[in-house]
């Protein structure tokens, strides 16, 4: 146990009642032990059945649909959709159109994913699109001809015209919305396509498929779902996926629920996405059909999803219906991540991504496509060239003072790590290199963080989701866990002691209160208040309190059972608790046992004993000395390698103990002093130091004080940092820089970088001045220098900048911009001769519009025609030179004449001759 750092070993599952758990035993040691030498060693011992590693869980986005939480969405873990969801949750600009028997667009858990038509006005009872179909707000039937996507009244069942409100749900169900199910595709939009006719002498005959996907193209669906097919070719239906195919439409098909071989269309067509299905255990579906023509296997057993027989009915089914929706509602997340992706490109990422499951089906090896889908790799291949946002979060080793933050992300990026206590209006920020970080806690806090790629010239990604985590109690941490009891009889309602006033009910057996803090002092009593809840009946309850008042990780210590109730009660108990003079001072815990208690029953609660009935808390209590805390900490005479701490000396005080550790660290280091002030030695330069103070007196030791701190010198270099950086004789695409000669040094070296880049160049000089060439004209440059000496190189000197001057313009530019001879039609633009100009470009356009009209001109000037009356114009010119062209000129505007009436309007119009019949009308100019 010593070569390993063995601190605890203990039996985890043994309240299980399988015999195999009481004998499988956890080891805790501490981070530096070699597993691997523990684990080979323990594997040679012939009592030993196996030794493995404990795995590491992480926490993903968890969506808060009942039926995800309740395990109906077994196939959400297995594609890995939760951590695709920290990298993305889906567009609604990305339309999933279900061509179907039916959608029924009243249920509550894809209503808020429906596609709208943007151009129908809803219940106007116009054709507003001028597509065919009156008011197809969510979609149509192109089976009826008309708006209405759902089943017939008359004919809804479970079975009858639901097949496509099913697949509807998968494709789109709501997530997170606290209803029903979840789907991969999570916020995408659903276009509901109704193929079949209200009065199909066959229910379930997808009469107009080929029509419903037509109007969905037409509509802007880019992903295009069909659980439906046949064994018939048909070289029409390959042409039309060809066509969708160049307009930017993934079509997905299922494959087909005979358990055969033989191709079914569209699933087989080229370009069309051939789905079979897999069980939970990803072996293929019994029913699912296979083949060389299948392109991806997705989960189709057992999946949950709507029934159109009410807005709050749900139900699961099985088949490569279920498996294609789901392949549909993961490509349109993958649109959704990139939108710039083709379809071509789109099943690359599913077919490069997808989990191979071959081993375990070897008799259709070759004949279930690329595998069954996963969601997360196929997020990831989605953009491998980008900057993906971090996503995996997860945190490990939480102590008090520290917590380890890790996730995952893209190769070879940096990240940009924030963390803050929950509630906080700003974020601490920390740039990482790594996938990791040591994050300095402060006990029992609640934190959030989140996580930013930064990938060089592909920029930086979003932040990530954030992740919430919380520090622990100080004190000691290696307590034996208490086995829980049934507490859905009674239990510990509330605790009252030294400034803890803790209402939890219950808690199932057990509550981790160590961050409900008491504090009391060596020598002093405190009354103690315990109070049992209950449900129906009350019950007799016996009570303990045990205190580590040593701080050795237990309560077997003679005087640590603090307080015992010494009768069972149905109410309330109180006592007193005196902390005794052999405590230690610091944080320490306290463990609350409430135990039923009677026939049957009669032992006392002990920690680390199990029991039948009750619950047990524990708690933290900060213990303090007579002896008065350090104030006043600071520091002075501080190097690169020491520094000397001091503080308000303590009366009484006979020495102090120093703890202090660089900020980052997690280890404190100590030292003691004789009187207020201690020079610590051996420190690392230019390094930020925590240091706290404890005074000890004859009638104990203080609390620690607050923690100061303060930040070593930076090491003195053995060769001087150069100084006085200049730059001069700066033109367009060079600079001189100088700097003071630093004495003894052989050889400079500088690096530069335009302002805005990450990388810096190098070049190096023997003198203090280097001439920089091949520069970028109008840029800022950032440029820095070392010295090297025969006893090494300085550090690099502070960063000086100088910005490259314009490129000479080789022909003048226009100037003197008018107008002249402004008509309702035309107008002569001028402007001053440019010297050496050959011809002239001349860009105009009216002020409300966005494309310029050009024309030349060998002169300086030009008659427009052809204008629009009553209209302000822009206009620019560029000159042309043998050398080249200038830039544009500054924009001028004129604005044309009204257009002149062409004909006399009549006037003073009158009526005379008026009979019953008719009347004589006369216009008068």
């Amino acid at each position: 146990m010593e070569s390993y750092d063995i601190s605890k070993i203990h039996r985890p599952f043994e309240k299980n009642k399988n015999p195999i758990f009481k004998h499988t035993y956890r080891i805790e040691f501490k981070p530096e032990a070699n597993v691997d030498s523990l684990i080979s060693e323990l594997s040679k011992l012939n009592f030993v059945e196996y030794v493995e590693k404990i795995p590491t869980d992480y926490s993903y986005f968890d969506p808060n649909d009942p039926k995800e939480n309740d395990g109906s969405l077994w196939f959400l873990n297995k594609v890995k959709a939760y951590q695709a969801w920290d990298i993305t949750q889906g567009s609604g600009n990305v339309i999933v159109a279900v061509v179907d028997d039916a959608v029924y667009t009243n249920h509550e858990d894809i209503i808020d994913n429906l596609w709208t038509n943007p151009n129908e006005i809803a219940g106007n009872g116009i054709d507003d699109d001028a597509n065919g179909y009156i008011d197809d707000i969510n979609g149509a039937d192109v089976a009826d001809h008309d708006s209405n996507t759902n089943p017939p009244t008359s004919l809804v069942s479970t079975t009858v015209f639901s097949h496509g409100s099913h697949c509807a749900g998968i494709a789109g169900g709501v997530t997170n919305n606290g209803k029903g199910i979840a789907s991969i595709g999570s916020h995408i939009k659903i276009m509901a396509v109704k193929a079949s006719r209200d009065a199909a002498s066959t229910p379930g005959i997808i009469e107009y498929g080929w029509e419903g996907i037509q109007y969905a193209v037409s509509k802007g669906a880019k992903i295009v779902s069909l659980s439906w097919g046949n064994t018939t070719n048909s070289q029409t239906y390959q042409n039309l996926v060809n066509s969708y195919e160049a307009q930017g439409v993934l079509i997905v098909a299922a494959a087909g629920n005979a358990g055969i071989e033989t191709p079914l269309y569209p699933a087989a067509y080229n370009y069309v996405v051939g789905v079979g299905a897999t069980d939970e255990s990803d072996y293929k579906a019994s029913y699912s059909n296979y083949g060389t023509w299948v392109d991806i296997m997705a989960p189709g057993s057992n999946i949950m999803g709507i029934l159109c027989t009410g807005p709050t009915n749900y139900s699961a089914r099985s088949g490569t219906s279920m498996a294609t929706p789901m392949v549909a509602s993961l490509a349109a997340l993958i649109k959704s991540y990139n939108p710039a992706l083709t379809p071509a490109e789109i099943r690359t990422c599913l077919y490069n991504s997808a989990d191979k499951i071959d081993a375990l089906n070897p008799n259709y090896i070759g004949k279930m496509g690329a595998g069954r889908i996963n969601a997360l790799e196929a997020i990831v291949d989605a953009l491998p060239s980008a900057c993906i946002t971090p996503y995996n979060l997860n945190v490990t080793s939480i102590t008090a003072t520290s917590a380890q933050l890790n996730w995952s992300g893209t190769a070879n990026s940096t990240y940009t790590l924030q963390v803050r206590e929950v509630g906080a209006a700003s974020w601490n920020s920390y740039s990482v290199s790594t996938t990791s970080y040591t994050f300095t806690a402060s006990s029992c806090k609640n934190y959030e963080f989140r996580v930013m790629a930064n990938c060089g010239t592909n920029g930086s990604s979003p932040y990530s989701a954030t992740l919430n985590f919380s520090s622990n109690a100080t004190g000691p941490q290696n307590y034996c866990k208490q086995p829980i009891p049934d507490s859905s009889f009674g239990w510990l309602q509330n605790v009252q002691f030294a400034g803890i006033n803790n209402t939890s009910g219950d808690n199932d057996g057990y509550n981790n209160a160590l961050c409900s803090i008491g504090t009391a002092t060596i020598g002093s009593t405190y009354p103690v208040t315990l109070t049992p809840g209950f449900g129906t009946y009350s019950y007799n309850e016996y009570w303990r309190v045990y205190i580590d008042y040593n701080q050795d990780g237990d309560f077997a210590d003679a005087n640590e059972l603090a307080y015992e109730s010494g009768t069972s009660s149905t109410t309330a108990v109180n006592g007193n608790i005196t902390i005794p003079s052999t405590a230690l001072v610091g944080n320490t815990r306290m463990r609350v046992m409430m135990k039923w208690f009677g026939t049957g029953d009669m032992t006392m609660p002990e920690p680390c004993v199990a029991f039948n009935y009750g619950e047990v808390e524990d708690y933290t209590l900060t213990i303090g000395g007579t002896c008065g805390t350090p104030t006043t900490l600071s520091s002075n005479t501080i190097t690169s390698t020491g520094a000397t701490l001091t503080w308000a000396a303590v009366t009484g005080a006979s020495s102090y103990t120093i703890q202090y550790k660089p900020s980052s660290a997690t280890t404190w280091l100590s030292a003691t002093a004789t009187t207020n002030s201690k020079a610590l030695t051996a420190l690392t330069a230019a390094t930020t130091y925590d240091f706290k103070v404890m005074a000890t007196c004859s009638s104990g030791a203080s609390a620690y004080s607050s923690t100061a701190n303060f930040t070593t010198a930076a090491a003195t270099a053995t060769c001087g940092t150069p100084t006085t950086l200049s730059s001069s004789s700066i033109t367009s695409t060079g600079a001189t820089l100088a700097w003071a000669a630093v004495t003894g040094a052989s050889s400079y070296t500088i690096q530069y970088k335009p302002s805005s880049a990450t990388t810096w160049l190098s070049a190096t000089a023997t003198t203090n001045s280097k001439a920089l060439t091949a520069l970028t004209a109008a840029t800022a440059y950032n440029f820095k220098v070392m010295a090297t000496c025969s006893s090494g190189a300085s550090a690099y000197s502070s960063t000086a900048n100088f910005t490259t001057a314009a490129a000479t313009a080789t022909c003048g530019t226009p100037t003197t911009l008018s107008s002249s001879s402004i008509t309702s039609t035309g107008a002569t633009l001028a402007w001053a001769a440019v010297t050496g100009a050959s011809s002239y470009t001349i860009q105009y356009k009216p002020s409300s519009a966005t494309t310029w009209l050009s024309a030349t001109a060998t002169t300086n000037s030009k008659a427009l025609t052809a204008l629009t009356a009553a209209t302000t114009y822009n206009f620019k010119v560029m000159a042309t030179c043998s050398s080249g062209a200038s830039a544009y000129s500054s924009t001028a505007n004129f604005t044309t004449a009204a257009a002149t009436a062409t004909c006399g309007t009549p006037t003073t119009l009158s009526s005379s001759s008026i009979t019953s019949t008719g009347a004589t009308t006369l216009g008068l100019p």
